[in-house]
């Protein structure tokens, strides 16, 4: 293998995305960097993705999944079967600028201690404006993992590449985890490396009606989730003291876009507004799986 140029393995999970992958494929195809492979991981789609791709992309190494298994099964799936050194996730409606690999596989050449880097992105809004997403570090965490446990600052997983030794280190993606399972594995990733950042807009994400959840419930079942798995975990007990404020964040998070989607929902409903007023204190388990229960 060459060292100045490892072998980055592709992965792009799909499911019924015949409408947009295309884009997502050329913009592999077009990158200035030319040792990589790429895996599209059809997720047991219906609308003819495979034998799309199959017809028209020879160099594609297509995985058919005979089930549905979500994006976070799909992803690993391409893992298990990538014989890179590298590991570079795209999603199937969002494309790469043409030097993107080359530019994060420089990144984690320069940050040998780096378990993966992620690189700013665009997002082309519904109607059409483009949204620069810029990382900035902050100071009101202690560490990444705890502004990973409290926040969100890596928003695709298009923008990620990792070292495939560092997931033999700390595990793939827990597809228990229908949403969120990015955050947790980089939660992980971060346990066993550093991070790398290039501050370059190299990805751009489009923003659809598909991509867009507005069931918020389920969003926040799996926030939630994931702090359970995190804090569960004897070995992450030094985080154990934010527990409170974190799970108190997330509740208030959840309320802020619950009202923003539904505003007359939440007014018309005096247990949903207790529920706002009782967010700071939901800091137990037990608290706070009783506030999603009741409005699932």
């Amino acid at each position: 293998m060459d060292v100045q140029q490892p072998l980055v393995s592709v992965i792009i999970p799909a499911y019924n995305r015949r409408q947009f992958i295309e884009k997502a494929i050329q913009s592999v195809s077009a990158q200035t960097y030319p040792n990589y492979e790429l895996l599209v991981v059809d997720d047991a789609s219906t609308d003819d993705t495979a034998n799309w791709i199959a017809a028209n992309y020879s160099q594609v190494q297509l995985i058919g999944l005979a089930q549905n298994t979500g994006a976070a099964e799909a992803r690993n799936v391409g893992i298990r079967a990538a014989q890179g050194e590298l590991i570079a996730f795209l999603d199937s409606d969002d494309y790469w600028d043409e030097t993107y690999l080359a530019v994060q596989v420089r990144s984690l050449q320069e940050h040998t201690s780096a378990s993966f880097v992620f690189s700013n992105h665009r997002e082309i809004q519904q109607d059409g404006t483009i949204k620069s997403c810029v990382y900035q570090p902050s100071p009101n965490y202690q560490d990444l993992i705890h502004r990973s446990l409290a926040d969100v600052f890596i928003y695709t997983m298009s923008a990620v590449v990792v070292r495939k030794s560092a997931l033999n280190r700390c595990g793939l993606l827990n597809s228990r985890l229908i949403i969120c399972h990015d955050r947790e594995l980089y939660i992980r990733l971060l346990q066993v490396g550093s991070l790398a950042h290039t501050a370059e807009l190299l990805v751009t994400r489009v923003m659809h009606e598909r991509n867009i959840s507005t069931d918020y419930w389920r969003w926040a079942k799996y926030a939630f989730m994931l702090l359970d798995i995190f804090f569960a975990d004897a070995k992450n007990k030094a985080y154990l003291p934010m527990a409170p404020a974190i799970r108190s964040a997330w509740a208030m998070i959840v309320a802020r876009r619950m009202w923003q989607v539904d505003r007359a929902f939440w007014s018309s409903s005096q247990m949903l507004l207790k529920a706002i007023q009782a967010a700071p204190k939901l800091v137990t388990g037990k608290l706070y799986r009783r506030f999603l229960s009741q409005f699932s």
